[in-house]
């Protein structure tokens, strides 16, 4: 490793064990490429590349790279926060006095994300404010996809209660607005939820944000909840994996439980793809018939990604 790429990469651990770090264990490393580019991807994939361009030495992350469409990584993320800001306003200006959450947006460290995802009470509410919203973003074409829902549900797979979400708020401060989120309780809920009815992976940036909020709450009140909303094995499975990842990053085991080697089998990298077998089981159990024909694009982005890889 040249010099630069040494510096980045002791960057990217040190930024990464300010996110979480388990009592005095840190992560010593990550199974990466450490030359400039194997470093620029793997922050891409692991949404850690914004966070990184941010808090380090600008030098370090303005070769090819590390370049995107209309300028720097920097000032991609300062647009995004712009963007943000606008899509918070036209929310507020939709929904009036009706009460909104903005959930999977954001986390406790610098990133981006493809849309805006924000959560009413019920189904008038979100086609009232939909047309507002489409109404109002018609002269900004440029501005963040604002995607509005009214429940916590993936094609059907219908993930936590009504009651649980709404028992379960906090507002953050972003760029001088007040915005209602979910609390650690709900936000960890959500994210395994989506890890295992959508996103079909974990990636390093979140897993490490959900670690850190782990810490403000008992694990058994979201454990409950998966087993009221009968996905309770699902859940099993992937805190299993959770288990075994932080094993693997800390050399000690999540929520002080015994880590299963079963299934965490084959986890080398991050992001780590969920096995197809851990997939067909959630689908089965929570009975989200409407998934299997989604299946379809997860293949797809697996393909891409190993030949991206492999060239």
């Amino acid at each position: 490793m040249s010099q630069t790429e040494s510096a980045l990469y002791k960057d990217l651990l040190d930024l990464c064990n300010g996110i979480y770090s388990s009592g005095d264990n840190g992560i010593n490393s990550v199974n990466i490429r450490k030359d400039i580019k194997g470093i620029a991807d793997f922050a891409k994939d692991n949404r850690l590349d914004h966070y990184l361009a941010v808090k380090c030495d600008r030098s370090l992350t303005e070769s090819e790279e590390w370049k995107v469409t209309g300028g720097s990584i920097v000032e991609e993320y300062n647009g995004y926060k712009q963007k943000i800001l606008s899509g918070l306003n036209k929310i507020k200006q939709a929904l009036g006095n009706e009460s909104f959450m903005v959930i999977k947006t954001f986390s406790c460290y610098p990133h981006i994300t493809s849309d805006l995802d924000v959560l009413v009470q019920d189904t008038r509410t979100k086609e009232k404010s939909q047309k507002i919203i489409e109404e109002l973003c018609k002269n900004e074409p440029e501005g963040i996809e604002i995607d509005i829902n009214h429940e916590i549900s993936w094609s059907g797979a219908n993930a936590v209660s009504k009651k649980f979400t709404w028992d379960n708020t906090q507002e953050i401060e972003f760029e001088g607005l007040r915005i209602p989120v979910p609390n650690a309780q709900l936000d960890t809920i959500i994210r395994i939820g989506h890890m295992a009815f959508e996103l079909a992976q974990i990636r390093l940036g979140e897993l490490l944000h959900m670690f850190r909020q782990s810490e403000t709450f008992e694990w058994s009140i979201i454990e409950e909840e998966s087993r009221r909303m009968k996905w309770p094995k699902t859940f099993k499975r992937l805190e299993n994996i959770l288990d075994r990842m932080h094993m693997i990053l800390f050399n000690e085991a999540f929520l002080n439980k015994r880590p299963s080697q079963k299934e965490a089998y084959g986890i080398t990298e991050f992001p780590y793809q969920l096995p197809y077998s851990f997939l067909a089981l959630a689908v089965i159990e929570k009975r989200a018939w409407n998934k299997v024909y989604g299946g379809r694009y997860i293949i797809k982005d697996r393909i891409l990604r190993w030949l991206r890889n492999t060239h």
